[in-house]
């Protein structure tokens, strides 16, 4: 459904980081399917010798949550209607209820299933799962991806100033007690990192 060419006019990842090869299918602001191929020629396995054990090989954990999140973002990125531009920052906000369930080595195909639950102002939950063939490798119960301005990123703040900021509301069926993530409290700076 989306080629990689397709696919790198939405996301600003670019190699070596840019962990979706192909969208196969998508259902707008609902579900994506997509794959990614892992290779023995990796930049995570540059530095492993020959004589590096075969459980070296494993694809990092954290990769995969990268490359399940990057199908997250082109499905909500899809059904906006607009990739990440030159003044907006797609971020990574967190995952829960992330289970690894199996390893995953060069030569696997990751095959990732996305549910976009909701969407809300510029926050986006999500679900997925990651399956090699038919073995489920990995799952995430709930998946947040925030989409920000840079100029209102790049804002200074006051050193040292704490502040009580609302954070984005999280759906009662994703929160783990009533009110759950309704407000923190956040350093200004706090969470600014451009993770693209």
């Amino acid at each position: 459904m989306l080629d990689h060419h397709q696919i790198r006019a939405l996301l600003p990842q670019r190699y070596p980081l840019l962990l979706v090869d192909r969208v196969l299918s998508m259902t707008p602001g609902t579900r994506i399917e997509a794959v990614k191929a892992v290779t023995g020629n990796e930049p995570c396995y540059r530095d492993l010798t020959d004589a590096a054990p075969p459980g070296d090989y494993a694809y990092p954990a954290s990769l995969l949550v990268e490359s399940l999140g990057q199908t997250a973002a082109l499905l909500w990125l899809a059904d906006a209607g607009s990739p990440v531009d030159d003044d907006s920052v797609l971020m990574f906000v967190g995952a829960r209820d992330v289970r690894f369930d199996g390893t995953v080595f060069p030569g696997d195909v990751l095959r990732h299933t996305v549910r976009l639950e909701r969407v809300i102002a510029d926050t986006a939950f999500a679900t997925g799962e990651t399956y090699v063939g038919d073995r489920r490798v990995a799952h995430v119960g709930t998946l947040m991806a925030a989409r920000r301005s840079r100029t209102a990123l790049a804002a200074p703040a006051r050193v040292g100033a704490a502040t009580a900021t609302p954070g984005p509301p999280v759906p009662p069926q994703l929160g783990s007690r009533p009110g759950a993530g309704s407000s923190r409290l956040r350093h200004p700076s706090a969470g600014k990192a451009d993770l693209s």
